[in-house]
């Protein structure tokens, strides 16, 4: 979630907030120009006050699948990889978390995932995948972030030009998923020469005047990716359509669906394209975040295309990426957490036993300040 401050939270019960157990503090609290003075100069010339008052914020905050781990890109186009303390210390005051290493990307990064199986003590599994503009899919080192592994391209075959992707999922320690405009592609780690396997997420423009419309396929920029446990690859794109694809990818289109309803609520819910999705551990339902929206949206895949309820109130109406996750237990039941605009935390419990609109059951305090 955009926060100003990176902290790791012990798990909660009743109770009105988080506590921290450890945080950057103030360092990033700032704006980019207070971090690096000059940095709104350099990046846009002469520089407007709106320019040099633009927050330092974590656009990204990832764990690792160890819990080892805390890796983040800011405002400053800086990757910083933070060590989550091993021991919690009981005192009321957190610890303090430094980057364990750092390094700034050249150009603004458009997608980032870490490795499925990254285990601190196995460097080959510490790894992180980076796609920024007119560049090829860098693979580094979470551990240290000037180091690379690879370098993996994607071009135009009519242009050349490098394609970006909006969207990096691994699917298994040893492949990848990338999604931009109109297509995947799926990606070897050990293969530099491209994608092992390409294809569009819907017809062409012409295939669509003659046949009609593609009612399986989605399209627009693909910016988000997610695999269920059956591996069936859901993505999502800007234009709020969630298309599902056989075998990680690589297979046919299953069936895609509008997030559009024609309903008393779709003008509450409706938000500025896919920002995250996520899959229940049994494959029946899929959660749904957008951008500048509300609401999280909860559909039950057995019938596609069907909403099942929606989680109101997250206090999510920002441009930004707002993270959620889903913790569910031996009952099958889930909760799902989520950030907001507001330095809340909210909890909704047991989602995929009610339908309709579902109001959060907790709202933990975990930020506070104006950055």
């Amino acid at each position: 979630m955009a926060e100003a401050a990176v902290a790791v939270e012990t798990a909660v019960a009743e109770q009105s907030t988080l506590r921290c157990v450890a945080s950057t503090g103030d360092k990033y609290r700032c704006t980019v120009d207070e971090a690096h003075p000059g940095w709104a100069d350099l990046v846009h010339g002469h520089a407007t006050r709106a320019d040099k008052d633009e927050s330092n914020c974590f656009r990204h905050a990832l764990l690792s699948a160890d819990g080892t781990a805390v890796v983040t890109y800011n405002e400053d186009l800086i990757l910083r990889t933070f060590a989550v303390p091993s021991v919690v210390d009981s005192s009321e005051k957190p610890s303090e978390l430094s980057p364990y290493c750092s390094a700034p990307s050249p150009a603004k990064l458009t997608s980032i995932t870490l490795h499925p199986a990254f285990e601190v003590s196995k460097p080959a599994t510490t790894l992180l995948l980076t796609s920024q503009p007119h560049l090829p899919i860098r693979l580094t080192n979470a551990l240290d972030l000037s180091y690379t592994h690879a370098s993996y391209t994607w071009q135009n075959h009519l242009t050349e030009a490098y394609i970006s992707p909006s969207s990096l999922l691994f699917v298994d320690n040893d492949h990848f998923v990338a999604g931009s405009k109109d297509t995947l592609a799926v990606f070897n780690i050990y293969t530099r020469d491209g994608p092992t396997y390409e294809s569009a997420t819907r017809k062409g423009r012409k295939a669509r005047k003659l046949y009609g419309a593609d009612t399986s396929g989605i399209g627009g920029i693909v910016s988000s990716l997610a695999l269920s446990n059956d591996n069936i690859l859901a993505a999502g794109t800007y234009n709020r359509q969630v298309g599902l694809f056989e075998h990680a990818g690589q297979g046919e289109s299953m069936t895609a669906f509008d997030l559009s309803y024609n309903d008393a609520d779709d003008r509450l819910l409706k938000g500025n394209g896919v920002s995250q999705l996520a899959w229940s551990p049994c494959g029946n339902y899929l959660f749904v975040a957008e951008r500048q929206s509300d609401a999280l949206l909860v559909y039950d895949i057995r019938h596609t295309g069907q909403r099942l309820s929606y989680l109101s109130g997250r206090q999510g109406l920002t441009t930004l990426k707002l993270s959620f996750d889903l913790v569910s237990d031996a009952y099958g039941k889930i909760d799902i957490w989520a950030g907001g605009t507001d330095g809340k935390v909210r909890v909704w419990r047991d989602v995929t036993s009610r339908e309709g609109c579902i109001e959060s059951d907790l709202a933990l305090q975990a930020s506070t300040g104006k950055h």
